[in-house]
């Protein structure tokens, strides 16, 4: 499940990412991805709570697996 709690072009964007099991999330614009609880993995690299990640513009697809609570910031111009 995917909440947009802010979003305003040319200012940031900020999300949360929430999964249970297995999940598939993208977008186009760079992204840090803050692990606020959970744990399993992303893209196969393991993560838990309280790592930070840097997701590339057009990276491509995420795929997450386990149950995690992730806030998601990032910036977009339109």
């Amino acid at each position: 499940m995917v909440t947009n709690y802010y979003d305003v072009p040319g200012q940031f964007t900020f999300k949360r990412i929430e999964t249970s099991e297995k999940g598939v999330y993208e977008q186009e614009e760079f992204g840090f991805y803050f692990i606020c609880s959970g744990e399993g993995t992303i893209n196969g690299r393991t993560c838990k709570t309280g790592e930070t990640y840097l997701v590339p513009k057009g990276h491509g697809p995420l795929e997450i697996c386990g149950k995690f609570d992730i806030l998601l910031n990032t910036y977009r111009e339109q």
